[in-house]
């Protein structure tokens, strides 16, 4: 929660109200305002909560949260708060505009710290593949160890064997108490298999204290190839943070696979992020159209672009 806070106010009679209060209609739809009570307990503010006299000469001590992100189209992620005083015939009113914070992607340079795996059900795969993949598994874990990467990896229960793809990672911040920022990591919802249980994982298994979920788009039905192959989560990557053109990307820049007329059904949601404006790279020669299927290391060198891209067949 982002806090708010009201200065103590002097001078009240006793039959003095305050509230609190979010006039545009979509916008109280989609935060929860939260006052600060007894033993570490949050209580729900809504336009009509009336605050007594004591109260304001105390001071609030509140907390704003968002029930959704940015969305084109959509909500913009702006809300006014209104906080009014009245007393007798005499009415006060003080006005803060805030907005959410965007859900950014993870990129390169970040630290790692998690590794995730599908773990398949007991039984569906036979005795020398389960043996490939756990020491490929153990392999994997031996690099973390040498890396310093914290492990072991974890395995989520599930038979799709994409990990990559029905998630993607990614966090929303904003600056908290002495300099600290305050994040949030959030989920991102990858490409749907109705025949597997995986995108579920997100709300049963990876949801939790400072996780959160989030659906770029609604899950179409049935499934189609450009859902499995553009909205997989493989097809989410991202440039390191750079400059060019007087465009700076200071958290970096997502890039997905595709083509004009072929891309992410979530790609009004990406291009909301605003801070990393989506790139579209041309998949479609590949016959799993999706970014990742191009190795890309970026190489910084002193040169007008700034960045060189190399892009491999995988």
């Amino acid at each position: 929660m982002a806090p708010m806070r009201t200065m103590p106010i002097q001078g009240l009679s006793n039959s003095a109200t305050g509230t609190i209060s979010v006039s545009d209609t979509q916008a109280r739809s989609l935060v929860c305002i939260f006052r600060a009570g007894k033993d570490n307990s949050w209580e729900i503010v809504n336009n009509n909560t009336v605050f007594s006299a004591l109260d304001l000469q105390q001071g609030l001590t509140l907390g704003i949260d968002a029930r959704d992100t940015r969305r084109n189209g959509g909500w913009d992620g702006c809300t006014t708060v209104d906080f009014t005083v009245k007393d007798g015939e005499a009415v006060s009113k003080d006005s803060v505009m805030l907005r959410v914070a965007p859900v950014l992607l993870h990129h390169h340079r970040q630290p790692i710290e998690k590794v995730f795996t599908s773990s398949f059900r007991e039984g569906s795969l036979t005795p020398s593949i389960t043996n490939y993949l756990q020491g490929l598994i153990k392999s994997i874990e031996d690099s973390m160890q040498r890396a310093q990467v914290p492990g072991p990896i974890t395995q989520l229960a599930t038979d799709d064997p994409w990990a990559q793809d029905y998630f993607e990672p990614g966090y929303t911040s904003m600056p908290g108490p002495d300099g600290r920022v305050v994040s949030l990591r959030v989920i991102i919802e990858g490409r749907h298999n109705p025949g597997r249980n995986s995108t579920g994982l997100i709300y049963t298994t990876l949801r939790g204290d400072h996780v959160g979920g989030v659906a770029a788009r609604p899950p179409p039905s049935p499934l189609t190839l450009k859902d499995s192959t553009y909205n997989a989560g493989g097809n989410m990557e991202m440039l390191p943070p750079y400059e060019y053109n007087a465009q700076k990307f200071p958290a970096g820049r997502i890039i997905v696979g595709g083509d004009h007329n072929n891309q992410p059904q979530g790609m009004d949601f990406l291009k909301a992020r605003v801070m990393q404006d989506p790139l579209v790279l041309d998949s479609t020669w590949l016959l799993s159209s999706t970014s990742t299927r191009c190795s890309k290391p970026f190489l910084s060198r002193r040169s007008a672009a700034g960045l060189l891209s190399l892009l491999i067949r995988s």
